[in-house]
């Protein structure tokens, strides 16, 4: 998961600000997407920059979902938003979402305005408002009335890539709800009475040399009012901030020689995907024209070249190519760019530059590539 407390509480001072100004009344659904649920996705650990992992308008059925979460190529969660103003209270919306999940054998749907954010079962045989496996409210993040902090980042972790493809987020579902289902089967048996309950006791009186019918069981159970007091189930424990839906990240740069390393980087900054276009675009030419490069000045530049719609949006994109920057598997692009982690944000990027030794081979490979 890529979120920090920080981010969360960041995104809840926003809404907040929306709110208390009017601003959630004339938001449009388009604009909450950018402002809040895009942010949200990348908090969870989703490269909303790329494509194959999240997808724009998906049609996993007839129906185009607002996004779909992929791994290995397949929906694993699909999104349905609302506007920021919708206060998510129609059951028409809901079993629509549900409906539309079920439909394309998509197990997890999450149904959100950008505040209010509801993980679903989709297949789960429950009614619709049973189907729910977790909810948060950021509007109320950093407040008296909300969650701590950490069990936002807990619950967001649910959907991040790593809880998702490990089977972390079943393993939840399984722990709150088919225990929930068995101890309600079992007060069943026993408060009934069933009548397999009755003919336990018969046999078990029969062992015991008092033999008695269906009818005398049946009657002393009801007259004895036999009400089972069940042992309380054991407390799943809760795990810690972050613990799932962790995506691993690493400072760590490579080692590679340099005719690897350049075979690396052309490969990656070839692609015409929005992360690696922007690397060759923006990012690398700043970096040779002048270092270190703050991140308002990429930001800045992001605007200027109509890779962002906004300010806000800028730090959207920015924050996707730090996550590939980050991933382990890229440590090729480690150790050609360099970055700081400045007090007190330390999961922040700052300060971009190019390893001295470097610089030829970058400069070379911009010419190459075009």
């Amino acid at each position: 998961m890529n979120g920090s407390s920080d981010q969360i509480l960041e995104l809840g001072e926003r809404i907040r600000s929306y709110q208390a100004k009017g601003i959630d009344k004339t938001l449009s659904e388009q604009d909450t997407k950018a402002l809040l649920v895009e942010p949200l996705l990348n908090m969870a650990g989703w490269d909303v920059a790329d494509p194959t992992q999240v997808s724009r308008e998906d049609r996993p059925t007839e129906r185009p979902v607002d996004y779909s979460l992929k791994l290995d190529g397949k929906p694993k969660v699909l999104v349905e938003c609302k506007r920021l103003s919708n206060r998510l209270d129609s059951h028409r919306d809901l079993e629509q979402a549900l409906a539309y999940a079920a439909a394309a054998g998509v197990k997890w749907c999450v149904l959100t305005n950008g505040s209010l954010v509801r993980i679903y079962n989709s297949l789960a045989p429950e009614v619709a408002n049973k189907k729910l496996l977790e909810e948060l409210d950021l509007s109320k993040a950093g407040t008296a009335e909300g969650l701590p902090t950490e069990r936002f980042m807990q619950i967001l972790g649910l959907i991040s890539p790593q809880s998702v493809g490990s089977g972390e987020i079943d393993r939840v579902w399984d722990r709150r709800y088919t225990g929930v289902k068995i101890r309600g089967v079992v007060e069943d048996l026993l408060t009934g009475p069933d009548p397999g309950f009755v003919n336990l006791v018969r046999r078990r009186m029969k062992e015991g040399g008092r033999p008695i019918s269906n009818k005398q069981a049946l009657n002393w159970l009801k007259m004895l009012e036999i009400r089972v007091r069940m042992r309380p189930l054991k407390p799943v424990r809760e795990p810690e901030a972050g613990e799932y839906g962790k995506v691993p990240m690493s400072d760590e740069p490579g080692s590679y020689g340099d005719d690897e390393l350049k075979t690396l980087l052309k490969k990656y900054l070839s692609r015409e995907r929005k992360v690696p276009r922007r690397l060759r675009e923006i990012l690398l030419p700043l970096c040779l024209d002048h270092e270190p490069v703050k991140r308002d000045e990429i930001r800045k530049e992001l605007v200027r070249r109509k890779e962002a719609k906004n300010w806000g949006h800028s730090g959207i994109v920015l924050s996707s190519i730090s996550t590939q920057l980050g991933l382990p598997k890229n440590d090729y692009l480690r150790q050609v760019i360099r970055y700081d982690k400045p007090e007190p944000t330390p999961w922040m990027k700052d300060n971009y530059r190019i390893e001295e030794e470097y610089k030829s081979m970058i400069r070379e490979l911009l010419i190459e590539i075009g």
